[in-house]
């Protein structure tokens, strides 16, 4: 399956500089984290995932457009919508996931998820490229002003619309846009995420190379996921990562995690 030589094409990953908001999330007792994973799942924990840039690389180099997946040796393997539901903690809700912007979002919808007054929406909605949406900084200040209020229902919602647009869905550096808006008031990302990777990887494949702007940390995260936690894959962990994944066979790999039991 995996005979045949590949070509190497030159990807980047979107690596958006994530110390604010690490340093956000740092400031909250571990007793509002808990409360702020309720309603936000496991969107805290992303900005501590570091996502090693030589191992997604490699990991792109094995995809197969045709099939919608990951070629190895002897096996293929994708991302399911279950697994990325399970890391980042959101369920799956039971309805049309996001399908685009379509005309223009009212601003009392985005004032009565922010907590903000319409004033605020209105004179800090920025454009940056041809969409609107919110600098970084603005959503940052703001859950410092409502932290420091404990205003915590809408500190958790700026702190987490500000993650949907600079980790999820990192479509600008420091700028969180209106698709990443709209994603966020369906409360329901995980089957776009899964859209994002394969769309991107599908589009740079045909491009051969460029910038895949998907949620990295939940890609990395993903891999990880399946791969040896013994025996030669661990023992040679000073080896390359073209090495490592393209010496990988269907035995060695964890193909399901008990974790993913009920769902």
């Amino acid at each position: 399956m995996g005979s045949n030589k590949r070509s190497t094409y030159s990807y980047k990953f979107k690596d958006p500089k994530l110390d604010v908001l690490q340093e956000l999330g740092f400031q909250l007792h571990p007793v509002y984290k808990i409360n702020f994973r309720k309603d936000y799942g496991n969107l805290l924990s992303l900005l501590n995932k570091e996502a090693d840039p030589l191992g997604l690389l490699t990991l792109a180099q094995f995809y197969d457009s045709p099939m919608r997946c990951f070629t190895f040796q002897d096996f293929q393997i994708a991302p399911m919508l279950e697994e990325f539901e399970h890391l980042v903690g959101i369920p799956i809700e039971n309805k049309l996931p996001f399908m685009g912007v379509e005309g223009i979002l009212e601003h009392e919808v985005i004032v009565a998820a922010l907590h903000m007054h319409k004033k605020e929406v209105t004179a800090n909605l920025g454009v940056k490229g041809n969409t609107k949406g919110f600098p970084l900084n603005f959503l940052i200040e703001r859950a410092y002003t409502l932290l420091e209020a404990q205003s915590w229902e809408a500190c958790y919602a700026n702190i987490a619309l500000a993650i949907y647009g600079i980790v999820l869905f990192p479509n600008f550096d420091d700028f969180v846009d209106m698709t990443a808006i709209c994603i966020f008031l369906t409360k329901n990302p995980v089957p776009t995420l899964l859209a994002d990777v394969l769309y991107y990887l599908n589009w740079r494949s045909a491009k051969k190379g460029g910038m895949v702007s998907c949620c990295a940390p939940l890609l990395y995260t993903w891999l990880q996921t399946h791969l040896p936690n013994r025996g030669a894959f661990v023992d040679q962990k000073d080896a390359s990562w073209p090495h490592r994944l393209g010496s990988l066979l269907s035995n060695d790999i964890s193909w399901y995690s008990r974790e993913y039991d009920g769902t």
